[in-house]
C-alpha cells in the first residue's frame, strides 16, 4: 500500500525548510554581524568588522554605518529576543516540537514589529537605494512567512522536519 501525502504537508514541510535556513542564516548573521553594532570591535577579527564596513559604503546603510539610537535598540532586541527565538526554531523544526508554532509565531511578530520601524526610516531618509531595500526587505518577508507558519492548524505539520519512516 501506498503512502498518500496530502499537500498541506508538503508545503508544510517547504515551508519548515525554507524557514529552517532563514532560522540558521539569521542566527550566524546576528552572531558575526549585527552584533557588531553593540559589543566591543575588539570582539570580532578584522576580516568580519572589514567585511561590515564594505557592506555599509557597497550599500549605503547608514544605519549600519552611523548606529542611531533606535537601531542600536532594534539590535539589542536581535540579539536578547530574536536570536535565541531563532535557535529554539531550528530545534523544533529538526524535532518536530509542537511549540514550534508558538516560538515561530513569537519570532515571526517581534521581528516584523522591529522591521517596519527600520524600512519606514529608510524610506523617509532618502537613502532608499533598491539595493538597500533589497537587503532589508527578505527580513519583514520571512518574519511574515514565520507568523503564517504559526498560525497553520497544527494538524498539518505533525512530524519533525527529517522524520525517518519506521518499516512494519
Amino acid at each position: 500500500m501506498a503512502i498518500q501525502h496530502s499537500p498541506c504537508s508538503c508545503v508544510g514541510k517547504s515551508v519548515n525548510m525554507l524557514l529552517l535556513a532563514f532560522f540558521s542564516l539569521v542566527t550566524i548573521a546576528t552572531i558575526l554581524i549585527d552584533s557588531q553594532a553593540i559589543l566591543p570591535a575588539c570582539l570580532f577579527p578584522d576580516l568580519l568588522r572589514h567585511l561590515v564596513d564594505w557592506y555599509a559604503t557597497e550599500y549605503g546603510d547608514y544605519l549600519v554605518k552611523d548606529k542611531p539610537p533606535f537601531f542600536v535598540g532594534c539590535v539589542v532586541l536581535e540579539i536578547l529576543v530574536q536570536c535565541p527565538l531563532a535557535i529554539a526554531n531550528i530545534y523544533g523544526i529538526i524535532k518536530g516540537k509542537r511549540w514550534f508554532q508558538t516560538t515561530c509565531l513569537i519570532y515571526g511578530v517581534c521581528t516584523a514589529t522591529t522591521m517596519i520601524p527600520i524600512l519606514a526610516d529608510i524610506l523617509a531618509s532618502g537613502s532608499a537605494s533598491s539595493k538597500l531595500l533589497g537587503m532589508y526587505i527578505p527580513f519583514l518577508i520571512f518574519p511574515l512567512i514565520a507568523i503564517g507558519r504559526g498560525l497553520a492548524p497544527i494538524q498539518s505539520f505533525k512530524s519533525p522536519a527529517f522524520s525517518v519512516k519506521k518499516r512494519a
